[in-house]
């Protein structure tokens, strides 16, 4: 009879702690799988895009060995949404510490959704290796969005927080599913 006991308790034990982690499963299905329209998505990353303005420094050794402390900023403005486009553009501006004379301008950039992979499409922290053999050593982190394998392509986002990056990216794949953006299949 105790063992019954014990065996009734224990399934009632299982059952009532179940019920309790049930919402909390649910919940955190919900945040992953977003039940927003392709509009409310592209008007959310218009939204945050907005007057974004992100700022880095660096410290840079050139394939000659010179080397510099600089700094990076950008700006996005003239964001605009239409359908699965995402329009805007970014006026980079760097220079290197010490030094007046800064380097940039703007660049205008359309980036349709539907034209992406969602599998290529990733965020993660910037690289301290640029293609040129150039080695820069970024001072703080700074978060990048890459919509094509190819790094340093354009276009790309960057960001100055990683979770601000990661809710962007989380948006982007969203709406490129919504528009229909296929994984290649090969």
């Amino acid at each position: 009879m105790k063992t019954r006991k014990r065996i009734f308790t224990l399934a009632i034990f299982t059952l009532f702690m179940f019920a309790l982690m049930s919402p909390s499963v649910l919940a955190q299905q919900k945040e992953e799988e977003s039940t927003a329209t392709l509009p409310e998505t592209m008007d959310w990353m218009k939204s945050k895009l907005s007057g974004m303005y992100t700022y880095y420094t660096y410290h840079q050794t050139d394939n000659y060995k010179n080397e510099w402390d600089g700094w990076f900023e950008v700006t996005y403005d003239k964001v605009n949404v239409s359908g699965c486009e995402l329009s805007y553009t970014a006026s980079y501006k760097f220079g290197r510490s010490g030094s007046d004379k800064t380097w940039g301008g703007p660049v205008e950039e359309i980036v349709n959704l539907s034209k992406f992979d969602p599998l290529v499409v990733r965020v993660q922290s910037f690289k301290e290796q640029i293609p040129d053999g150039n080695m820069v050593e970024m001072k703080k982190p700074v978060w990048v969005i890459w919509f094509r394998d190819n790094e340093y392509s354009t276009p790309r986002l960057l960001f100055n927080s990683e979770d601000m990056a990661k809710r962007f990216h989380k948006a982007v794949l969203h709406a490129i599913k919504k528009c229909g953006g296929k994984v290649e299949p090969f």
